[in-house]
């Protein structure tokens, strides 16, 4: 008979939940944002029923508590497009005491009356699809966020984890060569990428590179569903940008906007963001599964020889990043294409969104990719 196992961090299994929200998607939210705080949303009198795609409609926040970062302004006004929660969401906060996760974003753009580009700092509230963006403030939520907090600080304190000595050769290598011509960038970029899981945790660990790119090109695999493009194409000006674009691809994970560039403040958010990916997920994510038999011995083929224990894997390496949002997803469904096994879930009929998906080596049982659709 076969056992299977799997690394867990402790961090992320710790505090299953914050008054009924998942609390492994809260430290997500709280990873991705600048400022989080206690306050009263107020919202303008004609607010359209869904956010206009494309568009950016705005709200008050009356802050009446800090919980992350700093603000020296009683009220902070914030914007939010289509793909943000939805005006529904917002206008049944109103007037309401809420806990907010913000952003801050560098919003560059160019003047013609002046000539010149002209640089403004907006709040957002962080992506949806991160984690949630508000919750009720009660007394055991907001506690719980502060738990939360000071354990994620902690761990930026503590020791980088342990990374295979000869993953980093191979990785800091391919960095060295996005600095040296377009070529070896895009050979770099595209060995980086098939190194998968496996080379996560040392990319996180050498990522924050301000050295400037040999061409501020990078084009990766469109993996979403029914994608219009096969391709995917962005402007990273440092290195640190296209890592962040291919842990990313990797992962399913975002932290911050780099995939065209940014502020040397936006670089440190997303830096800090997968350090704590790292920290909290990282070693349950990249740990092998290991399979025996009741002997001790492992297998000399199949180590995952069927759909069930494709899945089993890939729910492994899912819970600790995505946590409650899965059993949305059920069923799950796996499917042997050559030596890889392709996981993902469902969603139900007439639902829009993406799922969480896997991709599995059937020979060794590797997790090659984890990712969530849009």
């Amino acid at each position: 008979m076969l056992a299977f196992c799997c690394a867990h961090n402790a961090q992320a299994e710790s505090g299953d939940r914050v008054t009924g929200v998942d609390s492994r998607g809260v430290w997500r939210s709280i990873a991705d944002s600048d400022l989080v705080v206690v306050g009263v949303i107020s919202l303008p009198n004609e607010v359209p029923t869904e956010a206009p795609g494309g568009s950016d409609l705005h709200f008050t926040i009356k802050i009446n508590q800090v919980l992350y970062g700093k603000s020296q302004q009683p009220d902070i006004a914030v914007q939010f497009d289509s793909g943000s929660p939805t005006t529904q969401e917002l206008r049944s906060s109103k007037g309401l005491e809420r806990v907010v996760f913000l952003q801050l974003l560098d919003m560059a753009r160019y003047d013609t009356d002046q000539w010149k580009t002209i640089t403004r700092k907006e709040w957002y509230l962080v992506n949806y699809d991160v984690g949630p963006a508000t919750l009720e403030a009660s007394t055991e939520v907001i506690e719980n966020v502060k738990g939360i907090v000071a354990r994620n600080e902690q761990s930026l304190h503590e020791r980088f984890p342990q990374t295979d000595p000869k993953v980093d050769a191979q990785v800091q290598a391919l960095i060295a060569d996005m600095v040296k011509d377009p070529e070896r960038e895009r050979s770099a970029f595209s060995q980086l990428e098939a190194l998968g899981i496996p080379a996560v945790l040392s990319t996180i660990r050498y990522m924050d590179d301000r050295r400037r790119l040999a061409e501020p090109v990078i084009s990766l695999e469109n993996k979403a569903r029914n994608a219009f493009e096969a391709r995917r194409f962005y402007g990273p000006k440092l290195v640190v940008d296209a890592l962040a674009a291919i842990l990313n691809q990797v992962t399913g994970m975002r932290f911050g906007d780099l995939d065209n560039g940014g502020s040397d403040a936006m670089r440190d958010h997303a830096v800090r963001g997968w350090r704590l990916y790292a920290h909290v997920v990282g070693q349950a994510l990249v740990a092998t599964p290991v399979f025996a038999t009741d002997q001790g011995r492992v297998p000399k083929k199949e180590f995952v020889p069927d759909e069930e224990t494709a899945i089993k894997i890939a729910e492994a390496a899912w819970t600790p990043i995505f946590g409650d949002s899965l059993k949305n997803e059920r069923p799950f469904h796996a499917k042997l294409v050559g030596d890889v096994w392709y996981v993902e879930g469902s969603l139900p009929e007439g639902a829009l969104g993406g799922v969480a998906e896997a991709e599995i080596a059937k020979a060794d049982g590797k997790i090659l990719r984890v990712s969530h659709g849009q």
